[in-house]
C-alpha cells in the first residue's frame, strides 16, 4: 500500500507529554483497505482529514465511531481487536502521547479508553471536535502541528504531576522480564496500588503492558533491519523461542505468520499499511 508520512517533534515544553505528530497518507483512492490494527501501549488523538473511515470491534457489526466526527481518541489496545475499514485513502493527523502521559496531562483515566476509538469531542469537550474540522481544513502539515499546539498549550497545567511510578513508566517499554512486585518496589507502592495506578495510567495491567511492548519492539527491528531472523529476534527480545513470538505476533499484531512488509515503523510505533 503506498504510504506518505511527516514526523513532527513537539515544542519543549509537551515533550514529557507527546512522543511526536504524524501526518499520514495510506493507500489509493478508490482502492478498499481492511485491516486490523495492532496492539498499542500509548494512547492517541486522531484527526481524519480525509473520509472517515469505518472501525469497529472485531465480530461486532456495529461501528465504533459516527462518521459525523472527525476527531478521535484511542486508548491503548491490548490485543488485536480493532478491525478498520475504509473505501479509498485513508488521510489522518494523529497527536501520539507517551504511554501514561494522557492521564497525567488530562486526568482522566486511560483505563476508560483501553480498546476502543471514543469520540474526542465526548471524552475532552467540544472544543476538540471544533479544533479537528480546524485541522482537517488545513491541507499543511506543519500548520496542523500549530494549531495542535495552541491547544494544547492551552491547557498545558497537567493535572497530575509525574511520580516514581511515571518515571518508571518512561523506560518500561524495554524492560520485558520484570516481575511486577520488582515494580512496585521501585514505585514505593505496594503492588495493589501498583497495579491499580497502572492501570489508570495506562488503560492495560503491567503483564498485558509489558507483552505488547515487548511484540512492538520485535516488530520494530525486523522493520528497521529486515535481515535479521526471527528466531534472533525473539531470543533479544525475552521470547523463549520464535514460536512463542509468532503466538504473540498473531494474537497482538493480528498476523498469521511473523512479517514486517504489512507495518511502517514511526518513532518507534508499529502503523499497519496493508490488508490483513
Amino acid at each position: 500500500m503506498p504510504t506518505q508520512h511527516q514526523v513532527y517533534i513537539p515544542s519543549l515544553g509537551l515533550r514529557p507529554f507527546i512522543r511526536c505528530y504524524l501526518d499520514v497518507q495510506m493507500g489509493v483512492a478508490g482502492e478498499s483497505v481492511r485491516c486490523l490494527l495492532p496492539a498499542k501501549t500509548e494512547q492517541c488523538i486522531y484527526v481524519s482529514t480525509g473520509d472517515i473511515p469505518s472501525l469497529r470491534t472485531v465480530g461486532d457489526p456495529q461501528e465504533m465511531i459516527s462518521d459525523k466526527y472527525c476527531c478521535t481518541v484511542r486508548g491503548a489496545v491490548g490485543s488485536s481487536c480493532l478491525q478498520l475499514s475504509t473505501s479509498g485513502l485513508l488521510s489522518m493527523f494523529v497527536i501520539v502521547f507517551y504511554p501514561g502521559a494522557f492521564f497525567r496531562f488530562f486526568g482522566i483515566p486511560a483505563a476508560h479508553f483501553s480498546d476502543m476509538f471514543t469520540e474526542a469531542g465526548t471524552a475532552l469537550g467540544m472544543h476538540w471536535e471544533e479544533l479537528g474540522l480546524l485541522i482537517r481544513e488545513t491541507p499543511d502539515g506543519a500548520r496542523r502541528v500549530a494549531l495542535a499546539e495552541q491547544c494544547l498549550q492551552r491547557l498545558y497545567n497537567p493535572v497530575h504531576r509525574m511520580r516514581s511510578i511515571d518515571e518508571i513508566l518512561t523506560g518500561l517499554t524495554n524492560s520485558y522480564d520484570l516481575p511486577v512486585h520488582q515494580l512496585a518496589k521501585r514505585s514505593f507502592l505496594s503492588e495493589r496500588q501498583f497495579r491499580r495506578s497502572f492501570l489508570e495510567r495506562t488503560g492495560l495491567s503491567p503483564q498485558n503492558f509489558l507483552r505488547v511492548a515487548r511484540a512492538n519492539k520485535a516488530l520494530q527491528m525486523k522493520t528497521q533491519r529486515p535481515w535479521l531472523s526471527w528466531r534472533s529476534i525473539s531470543l533479544n527480545t525475552g521470547y523463549t523461542d520464535a514460536s512463542h513470538l509468532s503466538r504473540d505476533m498473531k494474537q497482538l499484531m493480528g498476523l498469521s505468520s511473523p512479517g514486517s512488509e504489512m507495518f511502517l515503523d514511526v518513532e518507534g510505533t508499529p502503523f499497519r499499511i496493508a490488508d490483513a
